[in-house]
């Protein structure tokens, strides 16, 4: 299984180079370190090096599209807590105000940052692909 996209980032760096070159060169048609250094450079500046990447190699796509069409991108939202998903649900379930949706809505984002694909929770949950869709964008 190969590691998040925030794992390989950390362990080696140069890892974003490579993504983004590839991912520019797919998008523009030809190779641009021009474009690369301005993508890197917005990312860095937007997101920070230590961006979770909850989308992994599918949401660097998107942002990198994004910052081609609109120079701007804000990322997938953290918790508001900013302790991470897990915490999150532990802290409602604690103060006694996790409902269900609330539940399947964090289980089905938790699902989607492991796996990826709406696919693969849509299987696990046994839930329908447009309610996951739902859940896990809302």
């Amino acid at each position: 299984m190969v590691p998040p996209l925030r794992e390989r980032i950390a362990e080696d760096p140069e890892e974003l180079n490579d993504l983004l070159t590839y991912t520019v060169e797919k998008i523009v048609g030809k190779p641009s370190l021009k474009l690369v250094a301005m993508v890197r450079k917005t990312i860095l500046n937007q997101l920070g090096l230590n961006y979770a990447w909850p989308g992994n190699v599918r949401e660097l796509a998107q942002c990198v599209r994004r910052l081609l069409l609109k120079r701007t991108y804000t990322g997938k939202p953290a918790c508001p807590s900013g302790k991470g998903l897990h915490a999150e649900l532990a802290i409602h379930n604690d103060q006694g105000y996790l409902s269900a949706q609330e539940a399947l809505k964090a289980y089905c984002r938790l699902l989607y940052d492991k796996h990826g694909t709406l696919g693969a929770v849509a299987r696990i949950t046994r839930l329908d692909r447009r309610t996951v869709k739902k859940y896990i964008h809302s």
